[in-house]
């Protein structure tokens, strides 16, 4: 049952990274900087930190993610007024163009994903899936092998 639950994680893992891939083309960006302008956009005004914490990535994926998106215009960027070496990044209204693509695409992924599935229950599994998602993102590397110490619950 649980290896069947990780091949079926692992395939939309893979198809949606695929579809990100394919979304992103266009405009020069990868599957991952798909997601980091969408985070941007979600969650404005966040710092280099907190954008890396989220996208579970190395701080220097986000670094160029964010430096790919200043020098496209889609970005700007403003310093902390609490420490004036971190800064915020924010989208500019070229930025938010793009971002409207981008979230037009992905709908038709998510509606093509739950095409066989009542509303209630297609809005009831993308609200799981975000609850595991949380989850993940809570965990690091370094909490694997304290998991296998801890007996099912």
């Amino acid at each position: 049952m649980r290896t069947e639950q990780a091949r079926v994680f692992g395939v939309i893992s893979r198809a949606a990274h695929h579809y990100m891939k394919w979304m992103g083309e266009p405009y020069g960006i990868n599957a991952i900087e798909c997601l980091m302008i969408l985070h941007i956009h979600q969650y404005d005004a966040s710092t280099l930190e907190q954008i890396t914490k989220a996208m579970v990535v190395d701080k220097s994926v986000t670094t160029r993610g964010v430096s790919k998106f200043l020098a496209k215009g889609w970005v700007a960027k403003t310093n902390s007024f609490v420490d004036k070496r971190v800064y915020h990044v924010s989208l500019t209204a070229l930025g938010k163009t793009i971002v409207n693509e981008l979230n037009f695409k992905l709908d038709k992924w998510n509606d093509y994903l739950a095409a066989d599935l009542p509303e209630q229950e297609a809005d009831q599994l993308f609200s799981a899936l975000e609850s595991l998602a949380k989850r993940a993102i809570e965990s690091s590397a370094a909490d694997f092998p304290s998991l296998l110490e801890k007996p099912n619950e």
